[in-house]
């Protein structure tokens, strides 16, 4: 064990005061600057892991999992990060630099013994979910070890339908905890029968002012682009139904109005009962409303962008910088955080009001007058799961009826609701409830212990 002596002197810089009386007081240059000590990892006695598919620089799901461990960092909780590869794993020498320079760090946090396991994944299947919660050594080992594990195991996971099938939510009761993002997904497992004090709402945090979140004049102060200029972010599937807004636009709009539409897309893969983009403009072309509505090939490239594939962060801020009307037309969202920069921005936004958006949307944001029908079948979800439909004048009326602002503002609530440090907050409480129901006090206060004075 290094002795307190060694471990203070890599504080030590000349006219320290731990030099000894002759040592000079600190200037105000030595004051502002901040001493790191450059070590090993500490082994700390307990902490947390949070396990997810965090390496990959542009998913939404990774990023969300980045922004979620950083706030449980923040909170005071020791944490180490690991992977859950659900789409091939990523050697360290893969990831993105800004990647690993932002949460690298924290795969290097040691513990003695770990409490409990967050693990934030996408529930694609029960094979899936019992394989990952349960892995064959545990199984093996006999149902009171499996049931000990799932004791230590918070799952945090994002649903786009209304209902779960009863093996899952077999599965999900007798862990410790289940996170959703937002307050739908959170009563679409308690309908299904999961326990209610399980189940809590996490919603994904962000840090005011930082990335494609804070793009806006904090009070306003950044123009609006004149028009109704739409725009959208998301990939090419049937949840988002971005074929469903392009049709929509080019009926219920003409290019005698000061309108246009960008649609950030990626994925154009072959989905049954849902057109590739040729086939969507092929059908367009012909379409009798959207010709006597005048629009033309030149004048459709003329207010309508398809942009296909990633784009730096730079050309997001721009995106949002542009335009001034988000539409989420998706059947089901849980959380969606293009639409929430999008209102970070200080823009209007169109949504379903089924899923994440309802839980940020404001006042002069329009919903889309929606039904619950049956999802697409080749998701292969639960026979009777549900999600947001609409009629396309639906649609449209919202469309219409949502115009921009007269000045861009970030929302004053969402530092209270959704920042890092209130979000890191609440998981932090969520935590020490877990550690409570594990290990009693003792495991509680063990945890509870590397917190300070947070909060």
């Amino acid at each position: 064990m290094t002795d307190l002596g060694e471990q203070l002197s890599v504080f030590r810089s000349p006219g320290s005061i731990l030099d000894g009386d002759a040592a000079a007081p600190p200037d105000e240059v030595e004051l502002q600057r901040t001493h790191i000590a450059e070590s090993e990892s500490a082994l700390l006695p307990v902490g947390v892991v949070y396990q997810a598919q965090w390496r990959i620089a542009g998913d939404g799901m990774a990023s969300h999992a980045r922004a979620q461990v950083l706030a449980i960092a923040e909170a005071g909780i020791p944490v180490r990060l690991q992977s859950i590869s659900q789409m091939g794993r990523l050697l360290d020498a893969e990831v993105d630099p800004s990647v690993m320079a932002e949460v690298g760090w924290l795969q290097r946090v040691s513990f003695s013994n770990v409490v409990i396991a967050v693990r934030q994944l996408v529930l694609y299947s029960m094979d899936f979910a019992r394989n990952t919660l349960l892995p064959a050594a545990v199984r093996v080992a006999g149902h009171e070890y499996e049931q000990k594990v799932l004791d230590s195991t918070i799952v945090y996971t994002s649903w786009e339908r209304d209902t779960a099938s009863r093996d899952l939510i077999d599965l999900l009761s007798r862990c410790n905890q289940l996170w959703v993002p937002c307050k739908d997904n959170a009563r679409a497992f308690i309908d299904a029968g999961m326990p209610e004090e399980k189940v809590h709402v996490v919603p994904c945090p962000y840090v005011p002012g930082v990335g494609p979140a804070g793009i806006a004049a904090p009070f306003g102060g950044e123009r609006v682009p004149d028009g109704k200029r739409f725009y959208t972010i998301g990939k090419w599937e049937p949840r988002k139904n971005l074929p469903g807004l392009l049709r929509a636009f080019l009926r219920g709009f003409t290019p005698k109005e000061r309108v246009s539409l960008a649609l950030k897309t990626s994925g154009f893969e072959t989905w049954k009962d849902h057109p590739s983009l040729n086939e969507l403009i092929a059908q367009l072309a012909d379409d009798p409303v959207v010709r006597k509505n005048g629009w033309t090939a030149d004048k459709l490239v003329q207010r309508v962008s398809i942009i296909n594939g990633k784009i730096p962060e730079e050309a997001l801020l721009d995106l949002h910088k542009r335009n001034n009307i988000y539409v989420s037309a998706a059947h089901g969202e849980a959380f969606e955080m293009s639409a929430f920069a999008a209102r970070c921005a200080g823009n209007r936004l169109v949504y379903t009001g089924w899923g994440g958006p309802r839980d940020f949307a404001g006042h002069d944001d329009v919903a889309i007058e929606h039904t619950m029908g049956p999802v697409h079948p080749e998701y292969n979800w639960e026979p009777d799961a549900k999600w947001a439909v609409y009629e396309e004048e639906a649609l449209i009326e919202a469309m219409r009826k949502a115009e921009p602002p007269s000045k861009r503002i970030h929302p004053p609530s969402f530092n209270r609701r959704f920042s890092r440090h209130a979000v890191g907050k609440k998981m932090r409480k969520l935590l020490l409830r877990a550690a409570q129901d594990v290990g009693g006090a003792t495991a509680r206060n063990a945890i509870d212990g590397h917190l300070g004075s947070f909060g």
